[in-house]
């Protein structure tokens, strides 16, 4: 399987599609095109019940049959409207078993022109165990395919092959069949005993008895695709479900009433079946048949790609602002922060370039609304090749890099993930802010630095004002510096941010690379003991450093001046200053922080001092504040040698503080 960069599209990009004529139901399935991992853009089903005479060994029903008749001719119609010349048409085993299938599929063909391939037993397992395949990559344990009519049953490995068998299982053909029956139709593949690994149920059926499992167990996420259910647990449902009576299943919602009927017959099946493999735990599966169909189509080296990749790429195409790219700006951001995931797992790249991948996702929407709409059009994604934990944690990354909320949609998919996941997918959104605002949307990221004009760095497009959601999640505000400086002062203006030289220290903007650094000074106990805030981690450093410089970068495109990163002449960063508006105090701060290995060398003073010097001269602040704690008093040394008085004596937040302030006549005297 490979994450190759590569775009996945259909040669000539048509569309492609799936008409279904199966014991049960008749579908039509239209994909955005035929690719590695296909989108649905289409897809109607007819309940018409062609098997329901297949226990009897006689004809298709003529009602049936007329009703079939009737869907297939409007799929026809459909398919030649959206310029789909070649329809997939199959007929399963009501059509192959009956004595007037031969009649019915010339039927068709004379009604429609469609050609319809009647499939095997063998071919009708080999498809569907190929949609499972292609769905999970490297699925081991066995596939189970339940149509109306028939129970398709094979051996999955990661190489392709294995035992396969079809029986006749399907709820139509058992309206009084027993456990007795269908253990002997299992006895028929002696493979199946004790096989173990997973077993993939496939169909409408018990994909409606997953549903209401999920119902019943208040599932945080109502998506069928990768519903896990362990074993013991599975047994028990499957068998109250198989004992239900007409009343009973009467009082189910949800469940199509033509489906209805069919559950308990489809769940003592499910029962029995699992009572003899004995698997670690059922997976549903929504891909099958008609996904198995396309996927035996695609040539080797486009069956070999990873799903989810593939279908991340895609939506990229249609949603994000670089859609031209195929992706390639997603692969350029996940380049761009993989120094931040140092010995990341493979699986955990992999989820990485798919958020990255994703990350414009709701760019359209009202910048309100942009975090809910994320979350929401990724949990629910027809995406395949991932996990339920994993739609949770690509919900939760774009979540954070939309600067979401906490709320209900984003609550489901914290349900889904554990705490490590939770707080790595919350880093992964933090760089992706990051890196979307820094770039303006833009590829180029490469350069790691803004862009340069004449030794000036440029200013970069904005996030075009703050949302309430951006407002309700703003970072945690850096408080003072390493020694303890808090600041705030009054006046306002806008400005074009200039990096600075000192006689020491270069004062620039930050960029992504700086958290590590960042972080350590966030996470360590001296240089944080006058601050509400520390890191308990150099992990939880690192993220929070990450918020810290996308709370920056937000507030110099916003107002036009900000805090820099402070670094020596070798480039080494020992710290931050600069000036800000707080919301807390209401007023514009100069606040620093000094790397603890670099205090007693007046880098403190030196940095404020250009910081004061920058926001009376250059923004026109009429006057400027610093709060810092009562007792740091190495911070109020460093304001009386920048000129600043104390005012008064608060609490700011809880904690004890002092408001100092200066202004700009003052300064300059």
């Amino acid at each position: 399987m490979t994450l190759a960069a590569k775009t996945d599209v259909a040669a000539d990009g048509q569309r492609a599609a799936v008409i279904d004529i199966g014991s049960n139901s008749v579908r039509l399935v239209v994909f955005e095109a035929a690719t590695r991992a296909p989108l649905p853009v289409f897809n109607e089903r007819v309940l018409c019940g062609l098997g329901r005479n297949l226990a009897a060994g006689g004809e298709l029903a003529p009602e049936a049959a007329a009703q079939a008749h009737i869907a297939i001719g409007r799929f026809a119609t459909l398919c030649r409207r959206m310029a789909i010349e070649a329809p997939i048409v199959v007929a399963t085993a009501a059509v192959r078993e009956a004595a007037d299938g031969e009649a019915f599929v010339a039927e068709v063909a004379e009604r429609t022109g469609l050609e319809v391939r009647v499939l095997s037993g063998r071919q009708e397992a080999e498809a569907a165990a190929a949609g499972v395949r292609a769905a999970f990559p490297g699925a081991t344990g066995v596939m189970g395919d339940l149509g109306g009519g028939s129970l398709e049953l094979v051996d999955l490995n990661a190489e392709g092959g294995g035992e396969g068998i079809t029986l006749p299982l399907g709820p139509l053909r058992m309206t009084a069949g027993s456990a007795q029956t269908i253990d002997a139709a299992l006895a028929q593949a002696p493979w199946l005993a004790g096989r173990g690994g997973d077993f993939h149920a496939v169909g409408g059926t018990w994909r409606a008895l997953a549903r209401i499992h999920m119902a019943q167990t208040r599932y945080a996420l109502r998506v069928v695709h990768h519903y896990a259910v362990l074993r013991a647990e599975a047994e028990s449902f499957s068998a109250m479900m198989a004992g239900l009576g007409p009343d009973s299943l009467a009082g189910i919602p949800s469940i199509n009433r033509a489906r209805l009927a069919a559950l308990p017959a489809a769940a003592l099946v499910l029962n029995r079946l699992l009572l003899r493999l004995a698997p670690g735990k059922v997976l549903f599966s929504a891909w099958g048949l008609r996904e198995g169909l396309l996927h035996q189509q695609l040539a080797p080296e486009h069956q070999g790609r990873d799903p989810l990749i593939a279908g991340c790429r895609a939506f990229s195409r249609g949603t994000s602002r670089q859609a031209t790219l195929g992706g390639a700006f997603g692969d350029e951001l996940a380049a761009w922060m993989e120094p931040l995931f140092a010995g990341e797992s493979v699986a955990e790249k992999r989820l990485r370039l798919a958020a990255c991948l994703l990350s414009d996702i709701a760019w359209r929407s009202h910048p309100d609304y942009r975090a809910g709409r994320a979350v929401e059009g990724t949990l629910y994604a027809p995406f395949t090749g991932l996990d339920h934990a994993g739609r949770g944690f690509l919900a939760l990354a774009v979540n954070a890099r939309y600067g979401g909320a906490g709320d209900r949609i984003a609550g489901t998919a914290r349900a889904l993930v554990d705490d490590d996941e939770a707080r790595r997918a919350e880093r992964v959104g933090l760089a992706l802010r990051l890196a979307q605002t820094y770039s303006g949307g833009l590829p180029g990221l490469g350069r790691r630095q803004p862009p340069r004009d004449q030794g000036t760095p440029a200013r970069l497009p904005g996030a075009g004002g703050r949302s309430g959601a951006a407002q309700r999640h703003r970072p945690a505000p850096p408080r003072g510096s390493g020694r303890g400086l808090r600041a705030g002062g009054g006046g306002g203006g806008g400005g074009s941010m200039t990096e600075i030289a000192t006689e020491r220290l270069r004062l620039r903007r930050f960029v992504a690379d700086d958290a590590a650094a960042l972080g350590a000074m966030l996470a360590d106990q001296e240089t944080m003991q006058f601050f509400p805030y520390v890191a308990e981690t150099a992990a939880e450093g690192q993220r929070l450093a990450l918020q810290h410089i996308a709370y920056f970068e937000r507030h110099w495109q916003e107002r036009g001046y900000g805090v820099w990163a402070l670094a020596e002449a070798d480039g080494r960063l020992v710290g931050r200053c600069g000036i800000r508006h707080w919301e807390s105090i209401d007023d514009i701060e100069v606040l620093y922080l000094i790397e603890r290995s670099r205090w007693g060398r007046g880098y403190a003073t030196e940095a404020a001092r250009a910081a004061l010097e920058f926001g009376f001269n250059r923004i026109g602040l009429d006057s400027i504040a610093a709060v810092p704690h009562q007792g740091n008093v190495a911070s109020q040394r460093v304001l009386g040698k920048l000129g600043m008085g104390l005012i008064r004596e608060f609490e700011l937040e809880g904690l004890p503080a002092l408001w100092f302030s200066i202004g700009r006549e003052e300064f300059g005297a």
